[in-house]
């Protein structure tokens, strides 16, 4: 059992996060509880060993929003590299359980958008390293 908010879940205090194991977890704002109606903007980077892939998977996806592009709604978002000014290679939200992503090289940034006007259970994704 694990304390609420989970430890690997994103907090208003500390917005970036550095992640360098081989495997790991992350999570939005306040997981498992709802994620409040506060505004969070949570960046995460994912560094795995050189030569290899990060693959992760979803446990939990229940985002506000089905929009195209997810436009005024909360969201997740990824790209390969360490920051987000590298290529984004999508942007989910709403309620259907997103398949397995995989990073093209060994690091990747992954971020985590509530506009602050809706409340809902949020997102739990872990991830390993691969190849």
């Amino acid at each position: 059992m694990f304390s609420v908010p989970a430890s690997f879940s994103c907090v208003a205090s500390k917005q970036v996060f550095d992640l360098t194991s081989e495997t790991g977890s992350l999570a939005s704002f306040n997981y498992p509880l709802s994620y409040d109606l506060y505004p969070v903007d949570c960046l995460w980077i994912i560094s795995v060993n050189s030569y290899k892939q990060i693959e992760l998977s979803f446990d939990v996806f229940n985002l506000s929003g089905s929009a195209p592009k997810c436009l005024d709604s909360d969201y997740v978002e990824f790209g390969n590299g360490n920051s987000t000014f590298a290529k984004r290679i999508q942007r989910l939200c709403g309620s259907e359980k997103p398949s397995t992503i995989k990073s093209k090289d060994s690091v990747m940034w992954f971020r985590f958008v509530s506009t602050g006007k809706t409340k809902y259970p949020g997102f739990k994704a872990s991830y390993k390293s691969v190849g």
